[in-house]
């Protein structure tokens, strides 16, 4: 039980209740799982389960996904079948120059189908740049938050929060050479 669960694009509920969803089915869970078997079937039948008592639409996938290095695996669980548009993104903690920005980058999501792995890493490629080209290198990105949108030019779709702490801007002060016997100082700072 050691492989974590992902829950992909189940936009409808948070992931405290499809957890407790699927400790009903699967006691001993909370939130990783072994890398195969039964249990992996039983999570996907107690999120198919949750959508029924919702009369939600949609198919329950699974599949294992790995990092680009195979390293760390973990289980990504999706509904197949919906539509869940993205509408437009908000990023508060960012001030009004960067917002403009990021709003503009984000603009090619708009219109695509929600998924939280989507999202992670739109944001980690993407967005995060906006940041470290201007010098702010501590800025990060929280968690986002996916909710349906009820506003008329966004019915059926989904706006994100992404929440931003912008860092302070780092300058380069130069660097100070100590202990070099092959180069001196100087030449050293023309590389």
């Amino acid at each position: 039980w050691n492989v974590p669960v992902h829950f992909d694009n189940f936009v409808w509920f948070s992931d405290a209740e499809l957890t407790a969803a699927v400790a009903v089915r699967v006691p001993t869970f909370e939130g990783k799982a072994p890398e195969a078997g039964g249990v992996i079937t039983r999570i996907a039948e107690a999120l198919q389960g949750l959508l029924a008592d919702k009369k939600l639409p949609g198919r329950v996938s699974n599949r294992p996904s790995f990092n680009p290095d195979g390293s760390a695996m973990e289980h990504v669980f999706k509904v197949d079948g919906v539509e869940n548009p993205i509408c437009r993104f908000l990023f508060p903690g960012s001030e009004s120059e960067r917002q403009d920005d990021l709003i503009e980058r984000a603009r090619v999501l708009v219109g695509e189908n929600y998924s939280r792995s989507q999202i992670e890493r739109f944001a980690a490629l993407t967005l995060l740049p906006v940041y470290l080209e201007r010098g702010r290198l501590r800025s990060r990105f929280a968690v986002h938050h996916a909710q349906l949108d009820t506003a008329a030019d966004c019915a059926g779709g989904v706006s994100i929060t992404l929440p931003v702490t912008e860092g302070e801007v780092c300058a380069w002060d130069g660097a100070r050479w100590s202990g070099n016997k092959e180069f001196t100082a100087e030449e050293l700072g023309t590389v």
